[in-house]
């Protein structure tokens, strides 16, 4: 298989086929012959490269290389994955479209285009992009046809960190929607091209930082007759500071890889070489310095000797030898 400077990230199983007919649990079924296909999903070799340097440096190992989508569906259920579903995650620089069905991954595309593609082109009306990034966060809308203050003008905010020259709330928000209109269409059209646009009963389901737009569900739901909905983390997750972590969207990602990575490593075993520590032997007291033991006294009382020998057994058990040193 030629992969033209590309390794593979992942393999994911989709259908198994056992005698010619379909199943999507092949364990425990008989048969005399099984088919499997499988999606391929693959990277540049240089950018897996330097990736793992980077991580080299720090004195860390890599365990697995995992594309971001595959993490993120950890804020899917499993009635969606199995009824179908989309799941669309707009990041800062790319929107991410997959496709489930039957509980098992059927497309996947990497739009690029996200939210920094929004930013961009609110500096077109002459705004520096930090501010203009502020002015999408706490201004913009996209879907502003009802909006009663479009024609009020943004005045400089200092409290916010916003200063701008004046420009229309309208202005904003009709660039903003423009641009999430075009990323919406490259979603449908991704959908489309899927096969299972008419199967997906869980319809369409939002996540990542771009996804927190006001407006942006309502919008979606002119553009398809299908259901729109937010998704969030599904597991528990505790952070002393920030409690609701699981519910902030903008950190799906990084909360499936972590999570991937608690399920899939391990902690590398350090063997430690035992340390021989020989006892130290403690020094006699004074006392046992100036008086010798009993063996000794036995040696230098020669006198103790000759009367022990002379009367036999009568002095074994009470004889006192100090008595007779003296």
């Amino acid at each position: 298989l030629p992969l033209n400077g590309k390794d593979i990230l992942n393999i994911i199983p989709s259908e198994y086929y056992i005698d010619g007919k379909k199943t999507l649990q092949p364990v425990g079924v008989y048969g005399s012959e099984i088919e499997a296909t499988h999606k391929l999903i693959v990277g540049k070799q240089a950018i897996i490269k330097n990736l793992k340097r980077v991580i080299e440096k720090i004195d860390m190992e890599v365990a697995e290389c995992v594309l971001a989508p595959i993490a993120t569906n950890l804020v899917l259920s499993e009635p969606d994955k199995s009824l179908g579903c989309i799941l669309v995650d707009f990041g800062a620089g790319t929107t991410t479209v997959s496709v489930y069905k039957e509980g098992l991954l059927r497309h996947l595309a990497v739009l690029p285009l996200g939210g920094n593609s929004i930013t961009k082109d609110i500096t077109s009306l002459q705004i520096l992009e930090n501010v203009a990034e502020k002015l999408k966060i706490h201004y913009g809308n996209a879907n502003p046809d009802n909006e009663d203050n479009e024609d009020n003008f943004l005045t400089p905010d200092k409290k916010n960190g916003i200063d701008s020259p004046e420009i229309m709330i309208g202005t904003l928000n009709n660039v903003i929607q423009c641009r999430y209109e075009e990323i919406i269409e490259n979603i449908l059209n991704q959908v489309k091209l899927s096969g299972y646009e008419k199967q997906l009963a869980s319809g369409y389901i939002l996540t990542g930082g771009a996804s927190n737009m006001k407006g942006l569900k309502e919008l979606f739901k002119k553009k398809t007759d299908a259901e729109v909905k937010q998704g969030y983390f599904q597991r528990q997750i505790a952070c002393r500071n920030v409690p609701e972590l699981g519910r902030e969207t903008a950190f799906a990602s990084l909360l499936g890889l972590m999570v991937r990575g608690t399920i899939n490593c391990k902690k590398k075993e350090v063997i430690v070489e035992p340390v021989i520590v020989e006892p130290v032997k403690p020094e006699p007291t004074p006392t046992e310095k100036q008086q010798p033991n009993d063996g000794a006294r036995r040696q230098t009382n020669p006198k103790a000797k000759s009367i022990m020998r002379l009367f036999g057994d009568l002095f074994k058990e009470d004889a006192d030898e100090q008595t007779l040193d003296d």
